[in-house]
C-alpha cells in the first residue's frame, strides 16, 4: 500500500494559465509527485464566453461598457434595469470561429507546457477534462428544468460556447496521452448531479474523485 499526501489547489474561476502558473509559484515538486489538472469549463467560459483570456469571473470590469455596468448593479433595485438585464443575459451574440479556434489551441498549448514542466520535475502530470450538463447523454426532468430556467442556472451564451468549444476540445485531447474525458461520468446517474450547467454536488464530486483515482491508479499499475 502507499500513502500519498493531497494539496488542494482549487479556486474559483481559474482556468489552465492560473493553474500553470500557481504550479510553478506555489509548488515544490519532488521526485514521484503526482500533479492532476482538473479543468475545461473555466478555460471556455473566460476564454470564449466572456473572450477574456486571463481575467477574473466577470472579465476585466474595465472592458465593460459603462451603460452595461450600470444595468447589472441597478437591476436588483429598479424593475426597468431588471427587464433590460434579462434581455441581455439572454441575448446570444455570434461566436467568431477563430475565438473558438484560437482559444482551444491556447488552452491545449497550456496544458502541454504543464506536462513538459511537470515531467521536467520527475514527476507525473494527469490531466481531466470535466464534464458538463451539455455533455450528459440522458437528461432528467430537473436537468431539463434548468436549461428551460437559463440565467443563472444555464446561461444562454454558455450554452451555446459550450455546445461548440467542447466537442472541439474532446477531439484535439484525444491525442494527448495525459489527458482523459469525464465527460461522460454522469451519462448513467439517474439522480442528478448538478447544481447549474457545471457545478456539482456531493454526489458528482464522489464520483469524479473516485473516476480520478481509479485512473491514475491504473496507469501507474501499468507503469510499474
Amino acid at each position: 500500500k502507499a500513502s500519498f499526501e493531497v494539496l488542494n489547489m482549487g479556486a474559483s474561476a481559474v482556468h489552465s494559465i492560473h493553474q500553470f502558473g500557481l504550479l510553478r509559484s506555489e509548488i515544490q515538486l519532488n521526485e514521484g509527485d503526482i500533479v492532476v489538472f482538473y479543468d475545461g469549463v473555466n478555460d471556455v467560459q473566460q476564454r470564449i464566453v466572456y473572450e477574456n483570456e486571463v481575467g477574473p469571473m466577470f472579465g476585466d470590469p474595465k472592458n465593460e461598457s459603462f451603460f452595461i455596468k450600470l444595468i447589472r448593479y441597478a437591476n436588483y433595485h429598479s424593475s426597468i434595469a431588471k427587464l433590460l438585464y434579462d434581455i441581455m443575459v439572454d441575448n446570444v451574440r455570434p461566436i467568431s470561429s477563430s475565438l473558438v479556434d484560437e482559444s482551444i489551441s491556447r488552452y491545449i498549448e497550456t496544458l502541454r507546457s504543464s506536462e513538459n514542466y511537470v515531467t521536467s520535475q520527475n514527476a507525473r502530470f494527469f490531466h481531466f477534462l470535466q464534464p458538463t450538463l451539455f455533455t450528459k447523454i440522458y437528461l432528467n426532468d430537473y436537468e431539463k428544468s434548468l436549461i428551460k430556467m437559463g440565467y443563472p442556472f444555464v446561461p444562454n451564451q454558455s450554452k451555446a460556447a459550450f455546445k461548440v468549444a467542447y466537442p472541439i476540445i474532446e477531439e484535439r485531447l484525444r491525442s494527448e496521452d495525459y489527458s482523459m474525458s469525464l465527460t461522460d461520468s454522469f451519462d448513467h446517474l439517474e439522480t442528478s448531479p448538478y447544481l447549474d450547467f457545471c457545478h456539482v454536488n456531493h454526489i458528482g464530486n464522489e464520483i469524479i474523485a473516485n473516476q480520478i483515482w481509479s485512473a491514475i491508479s491504473l496507469r501507474l499499475s501499468s507503469i510499474n
